[in-house]
């Protein structure tokens, strides 16, 4: 036996690390690892609905981080009525379960149907020969990008040159942070041009250029004739000015205004074209100007050179480019990518950032792809973007910090993105298998792929996958859904307080509001209504209330509708002096409101009237008509902002001055748009399908006798109770009487009672259970029983069984957790064989090792030549592996003889078959068969009581 010895160096940098170890050289032993004489039975798959990550690609995972990194929360599918709680898809959970119970390994596959992925545009790049704006897509399809933004910040390093000649760059001293492919910027200040080009080789102090692209700057005093923001949507441009080392672009607001970061086509009047990237949008307002219809574009300008050109002779100032790319979400950076490159030719080109198929993708047959430096940076943790442009691009106008896009366009509805429009068996099954019988499955999956070079999809795509000996699909469980439409809720005006006439009484007067059951009236003695008073609830539109007090106070008053449960948002605010007396009043008088309106055209603008002597102005906009959250506020000293796109849902929008320290009073709140839109929301059925449950678990069988080393794990709904349990079992049995059930039954088992997780979550029982396996696999072996051993993080059942139901289930060969004082556990461990000998779930998983174990020994032998030594050789080998399994409890029998037998003898391996080139070799075994009863007698006697 070999001694490997490590040498290891200790670094002591804190006091928890001090040991009595002297500082130096230390040796440790390190014994070698246990060789693995049996292939690995504990390797599970688990095919199911994710939010994120590749479709119909087989992904390997190793801890839950990893999982979630890839295939992001449990995908939400839809509302059920009767609990009225969300329904989620049961991947995620299962997989927690399953390594929350031992696993160390497994695969997931994603399934469903052809989603859509969204799109996100990147700030300030753009394509150097086509010169638009460039855009690439989130890694995977799904709606779980729909909230993501994405910002760039430029990383220019600048270094010395001498001259350019004949593209090719002289330094007075090397650059050492320029390699090949970089893209560099050369600007010639005097001669007003610009050049970007990409290095190709480096000698020394020289560095060659190709791919030239020139610019020159804007020159001010050339008028504008047309202008357009991505490619077919024109702008209204008014005029053009250079603005020191900007230029301003001034136009008349259309449905597609730049946000910050776009590239503006501008068209001059000597025809040349102008590409405007944008860093600043703004209105031409001020708060002493009349409201116009202008807006001001500006950034950095420069038009298109086309042609060859002749290099000046004057020094260059010479920037190599380099971009950062990261994610938002909400207000945080959820992911970020540094020193990203322009030229697709560079390691760090990042139109090379793989999505998910590229990392992913298995399939054999094809190249492999070979991984890249990029591939690394963004596999862990995973990058939410992938790459799709093999072009040079242009960070153009990118600035050294971030600019950030306002948002992707996304579809309405998410169930359709993630493509789980409609649940059916479809969503598991590839098509060309989906009713092949077991027998040809194999052959139709290898032809599929290896001859015909197609994927294979749903659940099929485990068939290549030879270290998988477990599977479950936890979400063919699922409770089908449908979508309903959601009938247009009518919105309740806000009232319009119209007067507040102090006399003997204070009379109050608002405007009706259609549908309006009710109108709540409210004063305060501080416009902000800090502390409001009710001073009338009723259907009246009109009140009269005394006066109280004697001190002469300004005093606010608001209304607003009810309906319901439903309200409006409040009126207008009035200001009176109440009661109105020619002494000082006790109390600011801010008794002018600003008068709101809104403007649409796509996007939303909020205007307002001027206030004197007002010296800002406060807008808020909220998702409820009281402003109890506010989702956006800003203090401007315009009278118009532009709120830009927003969502479908209903938002109201409010305004008010401030007058230094003091705060004036709320306007009339305005409402986008006028009404709820129709909405379309995924709802349970009521009523529960078995068919495709049937289906999928029919199928999965076939698959696992197919494959003759997988093992399926099938859960019921969690509903059934005993009698329903009972019958699906029978139904199941009954589809597959005609292909072969005793093979089928027994490479599959049936599992009841959902589990309540420590975290409250009910989940299906298989994943689990399918973590027990692979871990009774790893520690005691696959011939022992999966049964009474307590499951982790459970801590109830739903539903509960009793002792005649359990009674009931059992006889039906369904495996129910029971809850028993050491804890939730199953007691017993059967397949759906009728066959007495197949019957244990354990007898099966025995041979199915056998049959791994077999196929890994004896492809060493294939092409040897047939001789008695050989066939020696072959029966020395296999008898040690089975006096291995012996040993450890696999076979019954009180001597080797007993419990197993290698025949490789001339009764298998007649003349005519050697002359064929076959080798036959069987293997005989007793498995041993789990104790399933214990019974323990208590024997009096003479008094005493024995056990």
């Amino acid at each position: 036996m070999r001694l490997i010895r490590e040498i290891t160096f200790y670094v002591y940098e804190s006091a928890k690390m001090l040991t009595n170890t002297l500082p130096g050289l230390t040796f440790q032993t390190v014994p070698p690892p246990l060789p693995e004489t049996l292939p690995r039975m504990d390797i599970a798959a688990f095919v199911g609905f994710a939010a994120s990550g590749p479709v119909n690609i087989p992904v390997a995972v190793e801890d839950v981080t990893r999982f979630r990194d890839i295939f992001g929360a449990d995908v939400a599918l839809a509302w059920d009525e009767a609990t009225g709680q969300q329904q989620h898809g049961y991947l995620g959970v299962a997989v927690e379960a399953f390594f929350a119970n031992g696993g160390r390994r497994c695969w997931v596959v994603r399934v469903a149907q052809e989603g859509q992925t969204t799109r996100f545009g990147l700030p300030h790049l753009l394509s150097a020969e086509t010169h638009t704006p460039l855009t690439t897509p989130a890694r995977s399809p799904g709606s779980w990008a729909d909230d993501l933004r994405v910002g760039t910040r430029l990383r220019n390093d600048i270094f010395p040159a001498l001259a350019l000649n004949d593209m090719t760059l002289h330094l007075p001293t090397v650059a050492p942070f320029v390699t090949q492919h970089d893209l560099l910027k050369l600007d010639f200040p005097e001669a007003g041009l610009l050049l970007y080009a990409v290095v190709t080789r480096i000698d020394g102090l020289m560095l060659e250029l190709s791919q030239p692209h020139w610019f020159r700057r804007f020159e001010d005093g050339m008028g504008v004739v047309s202008a357009e923001i991505h490619p077919h949507h024109p702008l209204a441009p008014l005029r053009i000015v250079k603005d020191g080392d900007q230029v301003a672009l001034t136009i008349i607001p259309t449905p597609h205004l730049p946000q910050r970061g776009a590239i503006v086509r501008v068209r001059l009047d000597n025809d040349a074209t102008l590409l405007l990237s944008i860093a600043e949008v703004e209105p031409t307002l001020t708060a002493d100007s009349p409201p116009e219809e202008e807006w001001i574009v500006r950034g950095t300008g420069l038009q298109i050179v086309n042609g060859n050109v002749i290099p000046p002779t004057e020094t260059p100032i010479v920037t190599r480019l380099r971009f950062d790319l990261a994610v938002w979400r909400e207000q945080q950076i959820i992911a970020q990518l540094t020193d990203l490159a322009c030229a697709p030719d560079h390691p760090r080109f990042w139109g090379n950032l793989p999505s998910d198929d590229d990392l992913f993708d298995l399939r054999i047959g094809d190249a492999p792809r070979k991984l890249t430096l990029l591939d690394s940076l963004a596999d862990e943790p995973r990058f939410p973007l992938a790459g799709d442009f093999s072009a040079l691009t242009l960070p153009f106008g990118m600035e050294s910090r971030f600019t950030i896009t306002a948002g992707a366009d996304v579809g309405d509805d998410a169930l359709v993105w993630d493509g789980l429009g409609v649940f059916s068996a479809d969503l598991f099954l590839d098509p060309h298998l989906a009713t092949t019988r077991s027998q040809l499955l194999l052959a139709e999956a290898h032809d599929k792929q290896y001859v015909r070079g197609a994927r294979l999809t749903g659940l099929h795509t485990v068939l290549p996958l030879t270290e998988v000996t477990l599977i479950t699909i936890p979400d063919a469980i699922q409770h089908a859904w449908r979508a309903v439409e959601q009938p247009v809720m009518a919105i309740l005006d806000p009232p319009v307080l119209e007067s507040v006439a102090v006399s003997e009484m204070v009379d109050v007067r608002w405007s009706a509001v259609v549908s309006a059951t009710g109108y709540l009236l409210e004063s305060a003695t501080e416009p902000t209504f800090a502390q409001p008073r009710q001073r009338y609830a009723g259907e009246a539109t009109a009140v009269a209330l005394p006066i109280d007090g004697d001190c002469p106070t300004w005093t606010y008053w608001r209304v607003r509708a009810t309906f319901g449960s439903e309200t409006s948002a409040w009126s207008n605010t009035i200001g009176v002096e109440i009661p109105h007396d020619s002494f000082d009043v006790c109390g600011f008088a801010l008794n002018v409101a600003t008068e709101l309106e809104r403007l649409v055209a796509d996007e939303l603008s909020l205007q307002w009237s001027a206030v004197d002597g007002a010296t800002k102005y406060e807008w808020q906009g909220s998702a409820d008509p009281l402003f109890t959250t506010v989702h956006t506020t800003s203090e401007v000293d315009l009278l118009q902002v532009r709120v830009g796109r927003i969502s479908a849902d209903v938002h109201y929008y409010r305004v008010r001055a401030h007058f230094g320290d003091q705060i004036g009073v709320w306007s009339n709140t305005v409402r986008y748009p006028d009404q709820h839109p129709v909405t379309t929301r995924w709802e349970r059925n009521p009523q529960y399908d078995d068919t495709t449950l049937l289906t999928l678990q029919h199928a999965l069988l076939r698959l696992c006798v197919a494959r003759g080393d997988l093992f399926a794990l099938l859960a019921l709904p969690a509903h059934y109770r005993a009698a329903a349990a009972t019958a699906h079992a029978e139904q199941l049995i009954s589809r597959v009487q005609w292909e072969s059930a005793r093979d089928l039954l027994s490479y599959g088992a049936l599992y009841h009672t959902w589990l309540t997780t420590q975290r409250g979550q009910t989940i299906p029982p298989t994943g689990a259970i399918c973590g027990q396996f692979a871990s009774r696999a790893l520690t005691h072996g696959a011939w022992i029983a999966p049964a009474n051993e307590p499951l982790n993080t459970v801590v109830a059942l739903t539903p509960t069984t009793t002792r005649s139901e359990w009674a009931t289930l059992f006889a039906a060969q369904i495996n129910v957790v029971r809850q028993d004082p050491r804890g939730f556990m199953l007691l017993s461990a059967e397949t759906l064989s009728r066959d007495g000998d197949f019957r244990p779930i354990n007898v099966r998983r025995l041979f199915i090792l056998l049959r791994r174990l077999a196929l890994r020994e004896g492809n060493k032998y294939v092409f040897g030549a047939h001789s008695t030594e050989l066939r020696r050789l072959i029966r020395h080998k296999f008898e040690l592996f089975l006096a291995d399994l012996y040993g450890r409890g696999a076979f019954a029998g009180a001597t080797p003889d007993q419990a197993y037998r290698v025949v490789i003898d001339e009764t298998l391996n007649t003349r005519s078959a050697t002359e064929r080139g076959q080798l036959i070799i069987e293997l005989r075994v007793a498995p041993s068969h789990p104790l399933a009863f214990l019974t323990l007698r208590l024997v009096q006697h003479e008094g005493l009581e024995v056990v």
